[in-house]
């Protein structure tokens, strides 16, 4: 799932992608008594749902959502899961994600996810979960490739229209 999604360039199945991700996580970090990324999962998890509806329902579209996952990932998980300050890696990287995931733009989405992964690649090494940690290494190793060829075409497509 990690590394499909970062094939994608489409908003709605990076989300879907990343929401079937964030579920088979819930799983993984409760069976590692890692409290607070599973809390931060499971907000992760409603934020996706949460994303995936704004495009079709009013509801959803309110900016109050932003700032309501944010909080929830900035203080509400971390506190509820406190594990010294190890819960703030994963608190801040789930900012970034949540920074990201919000954007329209495909180009914005990665780079902040890159951001928030590396968080969680850091995370899951302290937390000695190495299992993951290889998987989030895998993960940015294809999301580096996927914002290389994206960013190469967003450039080749800007000196094209300059040229026009």
């Amino acid at each position: 799932l990690s590394i499909t999604m970062h094939i994608f360039t489409i908003r709605k199945k990076i989300l879907f992608t990343k929401l079937a991700k964030d579920l088979v996580g819930i799983a993984q970090y409760a069976c590692m008594f890692a409290w607070t990324g599973m809390a931060l999962t499971i907000v992760g998890a409603f934020r996706e749902i949460i994303f995936i509806l704004k495009e079709k329902y009013k509801f959803a579209q309110h900016i109050a959502w932003l700032f309501v996952f944010l909080f929830l990932s900035a203080v509400v998980a971390p506190l509820l899961s406190w594990q010294g300050y190890i819960s703030i890696i994963p608190s801040v990287g789930s900012v970034l994600l949540i920074l990201g995931l919000y954007s329209k733009k495909t180009h914005v989405i990665k780079l902040f996810y890159l951001g928030g992964t590396i968080l969680w690649f850091i995370y899951d090494v302290i937390d000695k979960n190495y299992m993951q940690a290889i998987f989030i290494a895998i993960e940015i190793i294809f999301l580096i490739i996927s914002l290389i060829i994206l960013l190469g075409k967003h450039v080749k497509n800007r000196n094209i229209q300059k040229m026009a």
